[in-house]
């Protein structure tokens, strides 16, 4: 259910894609998009930067964005179309302009960045136990999303500590993710050769 006041905010937001050619690639233009109604965003007008991503999009009644996020300029800059060098600034995607007096000395940087991420995640796909936390590179690109490329920023709440027995400990979503779920890896692993362990066992005698 949506209130009449998030319904009438919505009527006065426009959003827009980047419409592409189907075949010619460098043609596009700009095509008016509407978040669905189910969508939490839907309705929002407090927006710390004028881009949002989505995951899902589709043509019914009209066309609909769903799952959608806002992002910040390093976000695109990182994880968005190639970055080039345009008019004194940086582009992205052919859509998301980005003023830079020193685009050129700058584009280097993002390069390398992005080129970081990718490699690590390729490391990742090809070892599932790959560490993530221990790429210094990925560190880097990590404290400069949470930054906004500010060089600092407000430290992060403290861990909840779960009271009672057999609950699982907290992990931090940045810092120790990759940790937990190898360890809930490891002991699911222990469990299914116990079981395999007792099976056996109860064969033989």
């Amino acid at each position: 259910f949506q209130s009449a006041a998030m319904m009438d905010k919505a009527k006065y937001l426009n959003y827009q894609v980047l419409q592409r050619h189907a075949k010619l690639e460098q043609q596009s233009y700009p095509k008016k998009v509407n978040l669905h109604p189910n969508s939490l965003m839907f309705g929002n007008d407090q927006f710390h930067c004028p881009w949002l991503a989505y995951y899902t999009i589709q043509q019914t009644s009209k066309l609909y964005a769903y799952d959608v996020s806002e992002v910040s300029p390093f976000a695109l800059l990182l994880f968005g179309g190639e970055p080039t060098v345009n008019h004194g600034g940086i582009e992205v995607g052919s859509w998301a302009n980005f003023k830079c007096r020193n685009g050129k000395q700058l584009l280097p940087l993002l390069q390398a960045a992005r080129a970081a991420i990718q490699d690590v995640l390729e490391k990742k796909l090809e070892d599932l136990k790959f560490d993530l936390s221990s790429s210094k590179e990925l560190r880097a690109c990590i404290e400069l999303l949470k930054c906004n490329g500010l060089g600092f920023r407000r430290e992060d709440p403290a861990d909840i500590v779960r009271s009672g027995e057999g609950q699982e400990r907290e992990f931090n979503e940045f810092e120790n993710e990759t940790a937990y779920m190898t360890r809930k890896d490891d002991e699911q692993q222990e469990r299914m050769n116990q079981v395999w362990a007792n099976a056996k066992n109860l064969a033989e005698s």
